[in-house]
């Protein structure tokens, strides 16, 4: 199981903190994607624990899927 989390939706500080918590679940979700702003990638420094991989909005959805295939995320 794995999760895309929109970093453009929600505050920035609270997209980290869904991702922490989605991997420190007793079951923890792999692989989580970002989907960010441009702006937000200087944020993203030291952080490289809490996801996967990362896009930036506004997001194509070809490139989202070869990220996806490429995490093994086969059903897409």
């Amino acid at each position: 199981d794995g999760a895309i989390v929109d970093a453009t939706a929600v505050n920035f500080t609270d997209a980290m903190n869904l991702c922490r918590q989605l991997r420190q679940r007793e079951r923890s979700i792999s692989p989580i994607i970002l989907i960010l702003d441009r702006y937000q990638l200087d944020e993203l420094s030291f952080r490289e624990d809490l996801f996967d991989d990362f896009v930036v909005a506004p997001v194509d959805a070809s490139e989202l899927a070869a990220r996806l295939r490429r995490l093994g995320c086969n059903q897409i």
